[in-house]
C-alpha cells in the first residue's frame, strides 16, 4: 500500500465533501492521526482501511477517482498553457485558483514563468526554481520543461547583450532536448535561437550551419510562419557574407511561399529584407538600378499595411526605409510624403522612439534642401524625445552641421552641440573597452 498516495487522495476526498479533519474523527481515529495519514507519516493499515470504509470507499474506487482527476488536471493545464500565450494575466490567475496536485509542481512553476515573462514581469528565478523542481521529480523525462527553462533563460540573456551566455544556455536546452518527447516543436525555437546567438556574434558560418541542421530533421512537423522565419534568417546571413544572389533567391522563395499561404506578417518581412539586399547591393556596384529595386521591395511591403497583424513595426522600418531611398536619390518631395506618413503612424502608436527616429530623418533631408532652420527644429524634437545614444548622437551630429551652414554667427551653438558629441564619442570608446 502506497500510504503517501492514497494519504493524499484521503485528503483531497475530504476536502472535495468540505470535511474539517475535526469532523472525520472519532474515538478510533483522532484528528492529529488523520492529519499524519493524510500526509503518508502514518502507516498503519487498519486505521487506512476503517477511513476509507467511513468515507465509503475503497483503494480501486480512489485510483479510479485519481485517474480521473489527473485527467481533468492535465486537461486544464493544457487549457491554461494556450492561455499563456494569449491572455498571461488570467493565466497566472488560474494557476492560483486551485490546489493542484504536489507532482505537477514543476509545470506549474514553468507556466508561471513563462506567463510572468510574457507580461514582461522578472522570470528568471521562477525557471530557475522549475529547474530546481524538476531535479526532485519524476515522470518529466519526456516533457522537456528542462529544455525549455534554458531556451528560455537563453532569451533573457540575450536580450541583456549577454550572447555568450545565451549561447551556452541554449547548448544545454538542444543538449538534453528529447526528441520522442513532447513539446517538440520547442527544438526549432532552440536551433533558431542558436543560429541568432551566433550571428550576432558575429559567427556567420555557424549561423549558418545551425540552420542546415534543422533542415536535416525531416521529422518536424514544422508550420508556415517558422518556415518562412528559416526563410528570412537564411536571406539575412548570406547578405552579412555578400552573397547577394544567392540572397535574393532565397528571400524571392519565402516571398512567394508566404503570399500562397497568406502569410502577410512574414511576406512583409521577406520584402523588407528583400529590399536590404538590393540596397546593399547598390553600395557595393553603385548601380542606380539596384537602389530603384530596394525602392519598389519595401513600396511592396507598404502596401501589405492593412493585412498585417502582428509585425506592425515593420511598416515603420519599410516607410523609413523608403524614405531613405527618396532621400538618396534627391526625390525630396517623395521623401516628405513618406516621412509624413510615418509621423502619422508614431502618433497614432505614441511611440516617441519612433517618431525620434522619424525626426531625424526628416532632419537629414531638410539639410538636403538646405532649409536649415527646419533640420535644427526636426533634430531639437529628435534630441527631446530620443532613448537611445545612437539617435542622440545622430541629432547632435545634425545640429553641428546645421548650425556650421549657419556661419560665424552661430559658432556658439557649433561649439555648444560638438562638445556633446565628442563626450557621446568618448562614452562610445569606453562602452567598446569594457567589453
Amino acid at each position: 500500500m502506497d500510504f503517501e498516495k492514497i494519504g493524499r487522495m484521503i485528503r483531497k476526498e475530504r476536502l472535495e465533501r468540505g470535511l474539517r479533519l475535526e469532523d472525520l474523527a472519532d474515538e478510533h481515529v483522532s484528528a492529529s492521526t488523520l492529519s499524519a495519514m493524510e500526509r503518508g507519516k502514518n502507516t498503519s493499515q487498519p486505521k487506512f482501511r476503517y477511513v476509507l470504509d467511513k468515507l465509503g470507499l475503497t483503494i480501486e474506487s480512489l485510483n479510479k477517482k485519481e485517474s480521473e482527476s489527473t485527467e481533468r488536471e492535465n486537461l486544464q493545464l493544457s487549457v491554461i498553457e494556450s492561455l499563456v500565450y494569449m491572455n498571461p494575466k488570467r493565466a497566472i490567475t488560474e494557476l492560483k485558483k486551485r490546489d493542484w496536485s504536489p507532482s505537477k509542481a514543476p509545470l506549474i512553476k514553468y507556466l508561471n514563468a513563462r506567463a510572468r515573462m510574457r507580461l514582461g514581469e522578472d522570470a528568471e528565478s521562477e525557471f530557475h526554481a522549475t529547474l530546481k523542481a524538476l531535479e526532485k521529480s519524476i515522470g518529466y523525462n519526456n516533457s522537456n520543461l528542462r529544455s525549455c527553462c534554458f531556451g528560455y533563460l537563453s532569451v533573457l540573456e540575450y536580450r541583456r547583450k549577454h550572447y555568450y551566455r545565451a549561447l551556452e544556455l541554449v547548448e544545454k536546452g538542444i543538449e538534453c532536448f528529447n526528441m520522442d518527447g513532447e513539446r517538440k516543436n520547442f527544438y526549432l525555437v532552440l536551433s533558431l535561437n542558436r543560429s541568432i546567438y551566433y550571428k550576432q556574434l558575429g559567427q556567420i558560418e555557424k549561423s549558418l550551419n545551425a540552420l542546415e541542421k534543422i533542415d536535416s530533421h525531416t521529422s518536424f512537423d514544422l508550420n508556415i510562419d517558422s518556415v518562412l522565419g528559416i526563410y528570412d534568417l537564411k536571406a539575412r546571413l548570406k547578405l552579412e557574407i555578400k552573397l547577394y544572389q544567392e540572397a535574393i533567391q532565397i528571400a524571392k522563395s519565402g516571398i512567394e511561399i508566404a503570399r500562397i499561404n497568406y502569410n502577410y506578417d512574414r511576406q512583409l518581412e521577406l520584402w523588407i529584407t528583400l529590399g536590404s539586399i538590393y540596397k546593399a547591393k547598390w553600395r557595393s556596384e553603385k548601380r542606380k538600378h539596384y537602389l530603384e529595386m530596394a525602392g519598389r521591395c519595401f513600396s511592396a511591403g507598404i502596401l501589405l499595411e492593412g493585412k498585417v497583424k502582428r509585425r506592425k513595426k515593420l511598416i515603420f522600418d519599410a516607410y523609413k526605409e523608403l524614405a531613405i531611398i527618396y532621400r538618396k536619390t534627391k526625390e525630396f518631395e517623395k521623401t516628405h510624403q513618406i516621412l509624413g506618413e510615418l509621423i502619422r503612424i508614431t502618433k497614432n502608436d505614441e511611440n516617441m522612439v519612433q517618431y525620434s527616429r522619424v525626426m531625424v530623418e526628416v532632419g537629414k533631408v531638410c539639410l538636403d534642401e538646405n532649409d536649415l532652420e527646419s533640420a535644427i527644429q526636426s533634430f531639437q524634437d529628435a534630441l527631446n524625445t530620443c532613448d537611445s545614444e545612437d539617435l542622440e548622437y545622430q541629432a547632435v551630429f545634425g545640429l553641428v552641421r546645421a548650425y556650421s551652414h549657419l556661419g560665424e554667427s552661430h559658432e556658439s551653438q557649433v561649439l555648444t552641440h560638438t562638445k556633446r558629441l565628442v563626450r557621446l564619442l568618448e562614452r562610445r570608446v569606453d562602452d567598446d573597452g569594457t567589453d
